[in-house]
């Protein structure tokens, strides 16, 4: 059964998205080289399209492990506020009513163990130099395993947002291109009946 979807992302689903963006996300998975970055403009269906892998990404039953989901911008955010936090910690509300405390180190543990993680919206705020030295550690736990990076930014303006460092990590793996129209505006006129 696939897990749950992301929050914010409703009923991620392979028929709905782009037959190019799919093949395309498709060829780069078997290619099995990490991390997979999805670029391209708002609303052509990159983050629906994580969610898609995210939803149906199978773990061995013999080797189990967890499967994340982080916007970019608040991952950092809570590292940033762990850091910042007289306790250096943060509590987490799940939606079953429990709570957790985190700590820094938890954020790089689990992100190291993960089978797969997905960072959606990547670049979508400049970094200060805290938060780009943490972007920086968690690609470095990364190397070689399955991670998915979603981008509106093209090379040339990731690189002005970043540096050559953030990039040659973020972009060492397959490079998926999404394109076309803002997809949000063709559900709105789909949903209204509009032509």
């Amino acid at each position: 059964m696939p897990r749950q979807a992301p929050e914010g992302v409703p009923d991620p689903d392979w028929v709905k998205v782009s037959k190019t963006l799919a093949e395309d996300l498709v060829e780069a998975l078997t290619k099995l080289r990490w991390p997979i970055m999805i670029s391209g403009p708002v609303g052509t269906g990159k983050t629906f399209a994580m969610a898609c892998v995210y939803r149906s990404w199978r773990v061995p039953p013999q080797k189990p492990a967890t499967i994340l989901w982080y916007d970019t911008s608040d991952l950092l955010s809570k590292i940033i506020a762990c850091r910042t936090s007289p306790t250096h910690s943060i509590t987490t509300r799940f939606s079953n009513g429990t709570t957790s405390e985190q700590f820094e180190g938890n954020f790089y543990a689990k992100i190291s163990r993960a089978g797969l993680l997905c960072l959606d919206d990547m670049g979508i705020k400049e970094p200060t130099p805290s938060k780009y030295e943490i972007l920086k550690r968690i690609l470095d736990l990364r190397p070689g395993k399955p991670t998915l990076i979603t981008t509106n930014l093209d090379h040339k303006r990731f690189t002005e947002v970043f540096d050559e460092r953030i990039y040659s990590r973020a972009f060492c793996g397959p490079i998926v291109w999404a394109e076309g129209e803002d997809r949000r505006f063709e559900w709105r006129r789909q949903e209204s009946g509009e032509s």
